[in-house]
């Protein structure tokens, strides 16, 4: 501010930049979605958005549809959507919130504004918020939805599929066992069979700089094991 001309003076400190809900934009990016492009910044507009912002609106008016239909839930909340009710369920959207996990973040919200909401029916108002909520994230984001259902049916065709190498084994030890036993044929599950045992157990794939991707999700289970004392 000292210098002659501020606006010419070269700084080197670093300036920290955040993204407008990265999850989002990513999607948008990804799936040439120039509406929620717009809502995310990543299009030209004439001054910045807050999708946010934007998704509460969009809640305000459906519960306003619903009042004229005369929804006894709706008119509780009638007027009193706001930014923070609504922001956790958006953000988390993208890492595949469910509706049960969207019904907990707005129930905690409403259990912290006594001021605003009937605390004796706040459970079925986050319920019928949290659906109100999904279905505008969904309007709004067409693009994030397909490619979210997209990963979803590619990953479970991936983790269900066998090596190309153990098909033809795995296979004929699965007729075997069928033969054997066709009262514990389940999903074409056997006990002894190679199939359940040869099906990919983690999603992997391969950059395209090669470097190997695993995600493994384990089921925890628990066993009781006997011993005998001496």
């Amino acid at each position: 501010m000292r210098s002659p001309n501020p606006l010419e003076y070269e700084s080197f400190l670093p300036v920290h930049q955040d993204g407008t809900c990265n999850g989002l934009q990513h999607y948008a990016a990804l799936g040439g979605d120039a509406t929620g492009a717009q809502q995310v910044n990543l299009d030209v507009t004439e001054r910045p958005s807050d999708v946010y912002t934007f998704v509460a609106n969009m809640v305000d008016q459906e519960i306003a549809k619903d009042v004229e239909n005369g929804n006894e839930l709706a008119k509780m909340v009638q007027g009193k959507i706001y930014r923070k009710l609504v922001k956790q369920t958006v953000m988390t959207t993208v890492y595949g919130v469910t509706y049960i996990g969207a019904r907990d973040q707005i129930l905690r919200q409403l259990k912290d504004r006594r001021d605003l909401f009937d605390q004796e029916h706040v459970f079925a108002l986050s319920a019928y918020l949290a659906r109100k909520t999904l279905n505008c994230i969904g309007d709004l984001f067409k693009g994030a939805s397909g490619i979210q259902n997209w990963l979803t049916t590619t990953s479970r065709l991936i983790s269900k599929s066998i090596p190309p190498a153990r098909i033809e084994e795995a296979v004929s030890d699965n007729q075997k066992a069928q033969k054997k036993n066709k009262q514990q044929l389940q999903a074409n599950r056997v006990k002894g069979s190679r199939v359940g045992a040869e099906q990919m157990s983690s999603v992997v794939w391969t950059t395209m700089l090669g470097l190997p991707i695993v995600q493994p999700y384990r089921k925890v289970k628990r066993r009781q094991v006997r011993i005998l004392a001496f």
